[in-house]
């Protein structure tokens, strides 16, 4: 989606997205292009693994905001 936005931020600097209708247009080609180009998500790491870290990270944001 990043470089979504910096497509889309460049088009406008040079001038070439000048509508809504335009603006539009560019993002859904954009979308259809990567719904039909992108690979599964594979998950690397366990549920639980993944629970765990945020877990962690909770009680480390816990102690410092309290």
């Amino acid at each position: 989606m990043e470089d979504l936005k910096y497509s889309l931020a460049e088009s406008r600097a040079r001038g070439t997205i000048r509508s809504v209708r335009e603006l539009v247009k560019a993002i859904r080609g954009y979308v259809e292009h990567h719904n039909n180009t992108t690979e599964g998500f594979i998950w690397t790491k366990t549920a639980d693994a993944i629970l765990e870290k945020v877990a962690r990270a909770k009680a480390t944001l816990d102690k410092i905001t309290h």
